[in-house]
C-alpha cells in the first residue's frame, strides 16, 4: 500500500528514468534483461497451494511456502477456477467440490504408495483398511457416503447400486482415493447470555424440551381445528390416537426451529447465519412448511426429506423452506435485515458474537469449530466497556438435531508432474498430515489387529514422550513410576470420560507422598511453583502435581516448541484452528488431554461442542448428520442466484 511520502519519490525516479532512457536505452534494456534473468535464477517459479482463509497455523504456512506459494481464498468457487484454469498444483477444499472436480477430471488420486513411503502400491482392499484405521468412523463414512455421487449412480436403488458395483468393480470411484481429509465440521446454535434483554442465565436442554411440547400441543390443536371445520375429524383422531404422546412431532427440542423460536421469545432478537447456501439448503430440507399446513401424516414423513442432494426439482424448495424455517420460528422477516442477518466469515461470526459492543448480534448459526473458538473467548481479547476480557465458557451453543456434516479436503491436480508431486507429498507429510499413517506404523511394529487398541498404544506413546520431557531433569524418579502412570492413563482413554478417572492421578499421587514422604521434596524440585514467595498447601500441591500427569499439556509452552511444533506439526494445527481432527488418533488425543482445566477436571461443555460423532442417546432422538451432494455448474448457478434474491433482496 502507498503512502503519502512515496509517492513524490516514485515519481521522481520515474521522470529521471526517462531521462536516461532517453540518452542511452539499449544499455538499460539490455541490464534489464540480465537483471530479469538472475531475479528469475535466483527466485524460481513455485506453484500454487489453496486454502481457506485463516485455516493453517502460520508456522505450516511458513514451511509450504518454502515450495509453494500458499494463497487463500474467500469462496472455494475461486479454488474450484484455479484448478480449472491449471493455476494450482494441490489445495484444500470441500469434500463436495471434490466429487464435482473428479468427474470433470480435475484433480487425480492420491500417490499413497508415495505419501507413505510404502515399500509397494497397496491394492484398494489394503488401502481401504489403513485408511479405516486412519480416519475417525464418522469421516470414514461420510466419505464412503459419496461413492453414489462420483459414479453418477445417485438415482439408483440400494439393490441396483450393489448390482452396479459387482458388474463393475474395476470402474468404481472412491472419494477415499481422491483426497486427504484435514477438518471435519457440523454446526451448532450459538447465544450469548451477557447480550439477553431477559434471564442472563444460560438455556438448559429442559427448558427447550418444555418449548418444544408446547409447540407440538399448539400445532396438535391448531391442525385439529383445521381438519374439524373440513369434516375430517375420524381421520385426525386416528392418525393422533396411534402418537405417543411423549414423542409428538414435528418439533424435535433439538431442532432449529425450537430454538431460535425459544431464543427469539427470551431475550434474543439478533440473529446472524452463516451465509452457506448449500449448507442452509439442506436446514431447510428438514422443514416442509406447505406439508405442515395441510396434512397431520406431515410430521411423520418429514424426516425422509432430510437431503443434502440438490436437483433442478427441489432446490427452490430447499431454499424456500429454509427462509419459513428462521421466519417461522424468530417470527422475524429476512427482507427487512433488522433481526437476521447472513454472514460468510466465521472468524466474524465469533468475533461479532463475543464482542459486548455488538449489539447487533446475540445468537449465531455457527460450525462447531467457530463455537469453540468462540466458547475460549479470553484468547479473542475482546473487552467489555469496563476494560474486562469476555471470559472463557460465556458463550452458550447447542447442537441441532437434523445437521450438516462438513469435510474438508486436500487434493492434488491432475496435469501435476512427477517432480512437483514429490514436492507436494514432502510439504504435507512435513506439516498438516505428519504423523497421519502413524497408527497403521504402531500395528505393525506392535503387532495389533483392533483399530482401538493400537490408537491407545500410540497416545500411551505420545505421553510417555510427554512425561520424559517434564522429568527431564529426574529421570530416575519417572522410571520409578513410568509403568504406573501409563496403566492409569490408558484406563482413562475411553468412549464415556468422566473427571472421576482423572481423579485416579490425584489418588495416585496423594498413595505416593504417603508411602514415601521423600519424593515430596523431590517433585517440589521437579515443579516449583511459577510465582516466587507464593504459598501453596500439601493438598494443592497434590492437585497441581496430579494436574500435570493427567494428561499430555499442550500448553506447556516448553514442551509445545521442542517437541510439539517439531514433530507433531499436526497438533500445532489443531491448536490454532479448533475444528474437529478427521483423524483417529488425533482425535482422541485431543479429545483425552486438551479439555482438562487448571482443577484437573474435563471441560464437558468444551468437549460437547468438539465432538462429531453421535451418541446412542442423540440417535435415539433423531440426531443425524447429512452431506451435501455435488451439483453441476449450471444448477449451482441456478440455485446461488434464487438464494441470493430469496436473502438479499
Amino acid at each position: 500500500m502507498e503512502t503519502k511520502e512515496e509517492k513524490p519519490q516514485q515519481r521522481f525516479f520515474k521522470n529521471k528514468w526517462k531521462k536516461v532512457a532517453l540518452v542511452s536505452s539499449v544499455p538499460i534494456i539490455a541490464g534489464a534483461m540480465v537483471s530479469l534473468g538472475v531475479y528469475k535464477y535466483s527466485k524460481p517459479f513455485k506453484p500454487a497451494f489453496y486454502n481457506y482463509k485463516s485455516y493453517m497455523y502460520q508456522g505450516n504456512i511458513d514451511k509450504i511456502n518454502n515450495n509453494f506459494t500458499y494463497k487463500v481464498f474467500d469462496e472455494i468457487i475461486e479454488f474450484t477456477t484455479a484448478l480449472t484454469n491449471r493455476k494450482v498444483s494441490a489445495g484444500i477444499g470441500s469434500e463436495f467440490q471434490a466429487v464435482g472436480l473428479i468427474k470433470k477430471d480435475l484433480i487425480r488420486p492420491i500417490n499413497f504408495q508415495k505419501f507413505f513411503q510404502l515399500d509397494h502400491k497397496p491394492n484398494k482392499t489394503e488401502l481401504e483398511a489403513m485408511l479405516k484405521n486412519i480416519y475417525t468412523e464418522p469421516v470414514w463414512n461420510h466419505l464412503a457416503s459419496y461413492d453414489k455421487d462420483i459414479n453418477d449412480a445417485k438415482d439408483l436403488t440400494e439393490e441396483q447400486w450393489n448390482q452396479f458395483k459387482e458388474k463393475n468393480p474395476d470402474s468404481i470411484k472412491h472419494l477415499w482415493e481422491y483426497v486427504l481429509p484435514y477438518y471435519v465440521q457440523d454446526s451448532m446454535i450459538g447465544y450469548n447470555p451477557l447480550k439477553s434483554k431477559a434471564s442472563k442465565d444460560p438455556i438448559t436442554e429442559e427448558m427447550l424440551r418444555e418449548n418444544a411440547k408446547k409447540l407440538n400441543e399448539n400445532y396438535w390443536t391448531k391442525l385439529g381445528k383445521k381438519f374439524e371445520k373440513e369434516g375430517k375429524q375420524d381421520e385426525f383422531t386416528t392418525i393422533l390416537n396411534g402418537v405417543d404422546q411423549r414423542d409428538l412431532k414435528p418439533f424435535n427440542y433439538a431442532s432449529i426451529f425450537n430454538i431460535f423460536n425459544y431464543l427469539s421469545h427470551n431475550g434474543y432478537s439478533n440473529f446472524v447465519i452463516t451465509d452457506a447456501v448449500r449448507n442452509n439448503m439442506l436446514y431447510g430440507s428438514a422443514y416442509n412448511k406447505v406439508a405442515l399446513d395441510s396434512t397431520p401424516d406431515a410430521p411423520f414423513e418429514l424426516e425422509n426429506l432430510f437431503t443434502g442432494n440438490t436437483t433442478i426439482a427441489n432446490y427452490k424448495w430447499s431454499i424456500d423452506n429454509f427462509i419459513s424455517l428462521v421466519q417461522d420460528s424468530t417470527s422475524f422477516r429476512i427482507a427487512d435485515g433488522k433481526h437476521i442477518a447472513f454472514d460468510g466469515d466465521g472468524q466474524n461470526i465469533l468475533r461479532n458474537l463475543i464482542d459486548p459492543s455488538r449489539k447487533d448480534v446475540d445468537v449465531a448459526l455457527m460450525f462447531n469449530g467457530d463455537a469453540l473458538d468462540a466458547y475460549y473467548s479470553e484468547d479473542n481479547e475482546l473487552r467489555d466497556e469496563n476494560g474486562n476480557i469476555v471470559p472463557d465458557g460465556t458463550i452458550q451453543a447447542f447442537k441441532f438435531n437434523k445437521n450438516i456434516i462438513l469435510l474438508d479436503t486436500f487434493v492434488v491436480a491432475k496435469d501435476v508432474n512427477e517432480q512437483t508431486e514429490d514436492i507436494i507429498y514432502d510439504s504435507i507429510r512435513s506439516t498438516i498430515f505428519a504423523n497421519l499413517n502413524k497408527i497403521n506404523n504402531v500395528m505393525v511394529a506392535k503387532r495389533i489387529t483392533d483399530k482401538t487398541e493400537a490408537m491407545k498404544e500410540t497416545l500411551l506413546d505420545y505421553y510417555q514422550e510427554y512425561l520424559e520431557f517434564v522429568f527431564g531433569e529426574k529421570p530416575e524418579l519417572l522410571t520409578s513410576m513410568l509403568d504406573e502412570l501409563k496403566a492409569i492413563y490408558k484406563e482413562t482413554i475411553k468412549e464415556e470420560i468422566s473427571n472421576e478417572d482423572l481423579q485416579k492421578f490425584n489418588e495416585f499421587v496423594t498413595q505416593k507422598f504417603e508411602n514415601d514422604p521423600a519424593l515430596i521434596a523431590q517433585f517440589k524440585e521437579l515443579f516449583p511453583l511459577e510465582e516466587e514467595n507464593a504459598i501453596e498447601t500439601d493438598e494443592e500441591f497434590v492437585a497441581r502435581v496430579a494436574n500435570i500427569l493427567s494428561h499430555v499439556n499442550l500448553g506447556n509452552e516448553a514442551y509445545f516448541e521442542e517437541i510439539v511444533e517439531t514433530k507433531y506439526p499436526n497438533l500445532t494445527n489443531f491448536d490454532f484452528i479448533n475444528y474437529t481432527p478427521s483423524t483417529t488418533v488425533d482425535y482422541e488425543f485431543i479429545r483425552r488431554n486438551y479439555f482438562i482445566t487448571d482443577e484437573n477436571e474435563y471441560d464437558l461443555r468444551a468437549i460437547k461442542i468438539y465432538e462429531i460423532a453421535l451418541t446412542d442417546k442423540q440417535r435415539e432422538e433423531n440426531f443425524e448428520h447429512k452431506g451435501i451432494g455435488s451439483v453441476d455448474d449450471k444448477l449451482r448457478s441456478q440455485l446461488d442466484t434464487y438464494y441470493f434474491n430469496k436473502t438479499k433482496s
